[in-house]
């Protein structure tokens, strides 16, 4: 396979496609709402001219990427690798941003893991900028098992210098590497586990495990748990409307849902089928890795 920073990316419901000049009014819809900006270093980046900087320093890098949502062609966003270095066999991710509709979807992991799954055949380390004060990106790189290596002051492409962290993720240790799978259990109706290395959850009594046969098609909307937000995990793939957005969870992935939202399910195949769900306090859930929505 020929080393490209640039390629296309790809997975059932994202891609990752080179930026290119003529996608800057569409970019700018998304990066033009100031709250996408609110825990980044450069605030102002919502600002017609600042923006405008920021995707030139995007188009010369020559490694930044549009995020499209395949089944509606949307923009979502945008990342890019930068900085490859040949002589430590290193580079970077970063410049990652989402509109606020995309938060919370475990859309991110999602695309880190396209991103590491791709670069890791080509270097040994990648590396990631965040703000110092971005507490919502640093936990979300700690979580990951990337390596904080300390402060560094970085000038982006025609902006102030700022304080960032760099964290590293090596490759001999993308095995911590966990994209939403949860270690808990999640158990079939006769008892056996659906993945051993997930661990028990015996006697955990915040659990809320439901059994389901799910008809084809749509259910009647679902009464939330009793908890201020919470983890849905379940045992095989299954699209979800939340609020009216929709989300599609594979086995053992797991989102975070706040207390009060309508949910309904729909059973993508054309027999019924069994599942299992689980619902938790999210803050019982050290090892579910909330997305680093926004930006990094």
């Amino acid at each position: 396979m020929k080393f490209s920073i640039q390629p296309i990316l790809e997975n059932e419901q994202y891609q990752l496609i080179p930026l290119q000049q003529g996608d800057f009014e569409s970019l700018y819809h998304v990066a033009s709402d100031p709250e996408v900006w609110s825990q980044h270093p450069n605030k102002d980046r919502y600002q017609r001219e600042v923006f405008s900087t920021f995707f030139e320093g995007a188009i010369k890098s020559g490694g930044a990427f549009k995020i499209i949502e395949k089944s509606s062609g949307e923009m979502l966003g945008s990342t890019r690798f930068y900085d490859y270095n040949k002589e430590d066999n290193s580079i970077f991710i970063g410049y990652t941003f989402y509109g606020t509709k995309s938060w919370g979807k475990g859309i991110n992991p999602q695309i880190k893991k396209l991103m590491l799954d791709y670069i890791f055949q080509f270097v040994d380390t990648v590396y990631f900028h965040v703000g110092k004060d971005n507490i919502r990106s640093r936990t979300a790189m700690e979580r990951l098992g990337a390596e904080n290596k300390g402060e560094q002051e970085i000038a982006y492409f025609g902006e102030p210098s700022r304080i960032n962290i760099l964290y590293q993720i090596k490759k001999k240790n993308m095995k911590k590497f966990k994209i939403q799978q949860t270690p808990f259990v999640v158990p079939t109706t006769d008892g056996k586990l659906i993945e051993e290395h997930w661990g028990n959850s015996t006697g955990n009594p915040d659990l809320s495990i439901a059994h389901m046969i799910a008809p084809p098609g749509w259910s009647e909307p679902h009464q939330t748990p009793d908890f201020d937000e919470f983890t849905l995990i379940i045992s095989g793939k299954k699209q979800f409307e939340i609020d009216g957005e929709t989300v599609v969870l594979e086995k053992g992935q797991s989102i975070r849902i706040e207390k009060g939202a309508r949910i309904r399910y729909s059973n993508p195949f054309e027999q019924e089928c069994e599942y299992i769900s689980i619902c938790l306090p999210a803050f019982s859930m050290e090892s579910v890795h909330r997305e680093d929505e926004g930006v990094d």
